[in-house]
């Protein structure tokens, strides 16, 4: 490799670091704590009912 690719590959290397850093950051202080509670009745009512409207089906009008 030359001098200017493995440059060119350390900066890369680097700059990735980096957002891993900050995306970690970043997830830990917003999300970490966030819990989503699943109520299995409705999402199987969710899941099962019947569509409402055509609008819902994809039909253009």
């Amino acid at each position: 490799m030359k001098t200017l690719d493995k440059s060119l590959v350390t900066k890369l290397a680097v700059a990735v670091a980096v957002k891993i850093v900050v995306l970690s950051i970043i997830w830990w202080a917003f999300f970490y704590e966030q819990r989503v509670t699943v109520d299995a009745k409705q999402v199987s009512d969710q899941l099962f009912s019947p569509i409402a409207s055509s609008a819902n089906k994809g039909d253009r009008p």
